[in-house]
């Protein structure tokens, strides 16, 4: 169940790497306060490379900013997993009742097989 999870967490990253890295957002744009924000996730990315240190420094602090957000919706993910992990499903639950009525039908032939040696002692005195 942990392989699982940690492959699938492993996925998740490496399909949300491929889709920054691929050109299919992750633009940068600078509004009037020189922030940097999102623009639409569609648009491709900005193509003048920056060459003033803000502008890098910029750019790395929302590439950070994506990086987090992206690893917070990776954490919830993850985090809905293990719930639904957590409450047994059909499979176990049909599983218990087979033990339960596998443990009686044993039971059951044990207190079979004792009450019939105890009729044939019974019969043989």
């Amino acid at each position: 169940m942990r392989r699982r999870i940690c492959l699938l967490a492993f996925l998740l990253v490496l399909i949300s790497c491929l889709a920054g890295w691929s050109g299919n957002g992750f633009a940068a744009v600078e509004d009037q306060a020189g922030k940097p924000t999102l623009e639409d996730q569609d648009a491709p990315p900005a193509a003048v490379p920056a060459t003033d240190c803000r502008q890098l420094a910029a750019q790395i602090d929302l590439l950070r900013g994506l990086i987090s957000r992206e690893n917070g919706q990776i954490k919830r993910e993850l985090a809905a997993m293990r719930e639904d992990l957590a409450r047994p499903g059909f499979q176990e639950i049909f599983a218990g009742i087979g033990y339960i009525f596998g443990l009686a039908g044993i039971g059951f032939y044990v207190h079979a097989r004792r009450n019939r040696a105890a009729r044939k002692r019974e019969n043989e005195l």
